[in-house]
């Protein structure tokens, strides 16, 4: 759910739902994988186009068997997608997305990375991608991604041709493919060398799969070979962790809870294929690859050395034999490796050796959010939980201390830091934006998130560890234990509209609510509704901390129907003006993330002959329809089918939210319900389901098939196929002009097949098509009511306002057979 904060509480979540926790040691488990992973010294990045897409099973594979440091490179951050458990759209939806990526990479180990695409939805070709983002903007992002990772392979999860499904997976193997050969070049994007340096991978291999070549698993291995394809038995079992590999990846799976990606485990044998696309056949496939030691192969042997003495139940020993064997090779002059690798041997080894030797350091503060430029107390911990003392020095602004600390002793100390002067929200969302996100700095790019603040500080008993800890929020709840979330910044108001669209018909007046939520005590506010200089502005208004205050005003508009109009609510407090809004996304599978945003009110004339009446809508996986409905006058409840049932006939007509066959089991308990309602004279309307995972096949009165058709060109033309039918003639006169200006697509999961009791109304097809889809909106008379399927996305047409849609719903809302 996405919300206005409008309250001092938060929704308590799992410990495990944080963010990346840097502070928490490796048990001596995770230390040994992690020495593992050191020795092999090799890199693999995995490429696709969103959120989901990537290979959870092949990732854990390489990360937690074959100890290969392996990264995911997603194009965009998932947000033109659909949402199964809440109504976050666009921007909103790309950060559940995003950091539902994070929670599966702490599973399966691997790291993520992101190009500046944004998701606009279903895409039939590369090219249309291309067209939308620029082809060249996006080559360069993942040649910089390329450039950043250094991977010494790269594997694809789709193929370059339309057998990718999807034009973003399409696009994404055509820019790995490109971005292969010229990483290398330093004259290929040379803008990026003031911060990466060229790479050249070494082979590239498609992940390909019996999903899309059936006789795969029955291919001997030589038949394989003749293909330049290695077959792989992920299925196999980890004693350390108590998990198979395809077991893991189950898991990491499952934190895509907003696609509906939740599984079972998967136990057993389970076998994957990579075939070689790019560089020399290996029939070892990486085994012999040398990675970063190919310069140095005394430090890989002092490395295996450690690992064949390694202890699980003395780290102090490990530690020793650490600091006597690899150490001093690490503090040889000569270039044992690439610069970069020698830093990032440096920086494992230092998180290695914190661990071995049992040094947590944690920065937290209680507070809930912080105001930008105010001071807040933060809470260090220190805790050594090794065998001997050792000296801490902290060497950031806010903190300047040096101490010792003896074996199993714990410090706490507090200082005063200053907040930022800009509230938190995503970084790629600090700039307005249309198909490429704005970047403000380049170094950021590709980045998953940003740390806020971190405090550097310096161990050492022996050699030196160097460290830094992210300052997060830390409280303690008495039902539930210490909650864990990241610290929020945040202005010292927010302004909210009661809505972000907002319909006026002509004629008449529609009230509409903005808030102002105080995160300090204000005093002398002026309040300006329509914006600065607002006639109707409230003055020396004080509230205090914690608190709201609210002002409803009344718009009307004598414009022409479908003229828009921006108004931004301000506060101004001194001379400060305030026009953010800051809303919170809460979930327990992902940590609670702010986002920023100017607090618009689209105002939009509408020519709509005035609904009114009371529909009951049936919540799917989440949607602002009904809202949109209530905007324009309908009286809408929302009640459990168990309850409603009794009193159906009391409804104009009956909703049924978005994916609702997927996800809501009173649908099958009442269908009888609901069809009886249609026979004996009532109107329902159901919205798009998927056809895969539905409840039951039976949606309407008589059979209809849900296929996977859609239409993805927002002005595809629209073909009436009954002009005459009362859905485009009453109450509102629908013309050609109702279906222009729509957003991001015509409609999806359309009827595939129906008897000859369903009459289709409205064909489309996307430009390179040749063949129209007629199941968008389908309609058949029962007894004395009516049944409509609908695929067009009014989900995303009525939020975003869009004229057409509104006078479109109505009329199916007010049909009389």
């Amino acid at each position: 759910m996405i919300k206005a904060i409008i309250s001092s509480c938060l929704v308590l979540c799992a410990i495990s739902s944080g963010f990346s926790q840097d502070y928490e040691l490796m048990n001596t488990g995770d230390t040994y994988q992690a020495l593992k992973k050191m020795h092999r010294g090799l890199r693999v990045l995995y490429i696709a186009a969103h959120p989901d897409d990537e290979n959870t099973r092949l990732i854990a594979w390489l990360e937690n068997e074959k100890h290969i440091e392996t990264a995911y490179l997603s194009l965009t951050r998932g947000q033109g997608g659909q949402n199964l458990i809440g109504d976050e759209k666009g921007d909103a939806l790309g950060v559940i997305r995003t950091y539902e990526l994070l929670e599966a990479r702490k599973i399966d180990g691997g790291e993520q990375m992101f190009t500046r695409a944004v998701d606009f939805g279903y895409s039939k070709s590369a090219k249309e991608s291309f067209a939308k983002w620029g082809k060249e903007e996006v080559l360069s992002d993942v040649v910089y991604a390329i450039r950043k990772f250094r991977p010494h392979i790269i594997i694809t999860r789709f193929p370059p041709n339309r057998y990718a499904g999807h034009g973003h997976h399409e696009a994404s193997a055509i820019l790995a493919a490109e971005a292969f050969d010229l990483a290398g070049k330093p004259d290929a994007y040379p803008e990026h060398l003031d911060r990466v340096n060229p790479w050249s991978p070494g082979a590239m291999y498609f992940n390909t799969s019996s999903w899309w070549r059936k006789e795969l698993d029955d291919k001997t291995e030589a038949e394989l070979k003749e293909e330049n394809m290695h077959r792989v038995n992920i299925g196999v079992y980890n004693p350390i962790s108590g998990l198979g590999m395809n077991e893991i990846a189950s898991l990491a799976r499952s934190k895509h809870r907003c696609q509906a990606f939740g599984t079972s485990r998967d136990r057993g044998e389970r076998f994957e294929y990579l075939e070689l696309l790019k560089g020399e056949w290996n029939a070892n496939l990486f085994d012999d690859l040398e990675g970063i030691w190919s310069r140095s192969a005394v430090h890989k042997d002092a490395l295996e050395s450690i690992l064949n003495q390694y202890s699980f139940v003395d780290p102090e020993g490990n530690y020793a034999r650490f600091v006597k064997e690899f150490e001093p090779k690490m503090a040889q002059r000569n270039m044992w490796a690439e610069s970069l690798d020698m830093k990032y041997v440096s920086q494992m080894a230092s998180r290695i050796k914190q661990s071995m030797l049992g040094i947590r350091v944690e920065a937290y503060a209680s507070q809930e959010a912080v105001v930008v430029g105010s001071s807040y107390k933060v809470e260090v911990e220190v805790y050594n939980g090794g065998a001997e003392s050792v000296e801490v020095r902290f060497t950031d602004s806010g903190v300047d201390t040096t101490f010792d600390i003896g074996a199993g002793k714990r410090l706490k100390f507090d200082r005063v830091f200053t907040a930022p002067e800009a509230p938190s929200t995503p970084y790629w969302l600090r700039q307005p934006h249309n198909d490429l996100y704005t970047i403000e700095d380049p170094r950021w790019m590709s980045e998953p998130r940003l740390v806020e603040h971190e405090i550097s500080y310096t161990i050492k008993r022996d050699v030196p560890i160097r460290s830094k800890t992210e300052i997060h929020r830390k409280w303690t709840d008495r039902s539930v234990g210490e909650i864990e979330q990241p610290l929020q910044f945040v202005p010292l108001v927010s302004i909210s509209n009661a809505t972000k669209t907002l319909i006026v018909q002509n004629g008449k007046g529609v009230d509409h609510a903005v808030s102002v939520h105080a995160f300090g005590k204000v005093d002398g506010l002026t309040l300006y509704p329509s914006g600065y200089s607002d006639a109707l502005a409230k003055t020396d208004v004080s509230i205090e901390k914690g608190q709201k205050f609210t002002q409803s005003v009344t718009h009307s508009s004598e414009s022409p129907s479908g003229q828009q109009h921006i108004i931004t609510p301000e506060a101004k407090i001194g001379d400060k003006v305030y026009s953010k809004t800051i809303r919170t996304i809460e979930y327990d599978h992902i940590p609670n993330i702010s986002i920023a945003e100017e607090s618009e009110l689209k105002l939009i004339a509408l020519d709509l002959k005035s609904p009114d009446g009371k529909i009951l809508y049936i919540e799917g996986s989440g949607d602002e329809v009904d809202e949109s409905l209530e905007i324009i006058g309908y009286d809408v409840e929302r009640l459990p089918l168990s309850e409603a049932v009794d009193n159906l006939d009391q409804y104009k007509a009956i909703l049924v939210g978005i994916r609702a066959y997927n996800t809501n089991e009173d649908l099958i308990a009442y269908q009888n319900k609901l069809l009886e309602y249609v026979n004996n004279g009532g109107n329902m309307i159901v919205q798009y389901n998927t056809s895969r995972g539905l409840k039951t096949e039976n949606l309407g009165p008589t059979p209809f098939t849900l296929g996977r058709e859609r239409v993805t060109e927002e002005n595809a033309p629209a073909t009436w196929l009954k002009p005459k039918h009362g859905v485009f003639n009453h109450p509102n006169k629908l013309t050609n002009a109702d279906f222009e200006n729509w957003v991001q697509e015509r409609g999806l999961y359309f009827a595939s097949e129906w008897d000859e009791n369903y009459t289709p109304l409205i064909s489309w097809k996307d430009s390179d098509e040749d063949k129209e889809a007629k199941g968008a909106l389908i309609v058949t008379h029962y007894g004395k009511g009516t049944y409509f399927y609908s695929g067009i996305s009014f989900f995303r047409q009525l939020p975003a306002g869009v004229p057409g849609a509104y006078r479109l719903l109505v009329n199916m809302i007010e049909y009389q057979p």
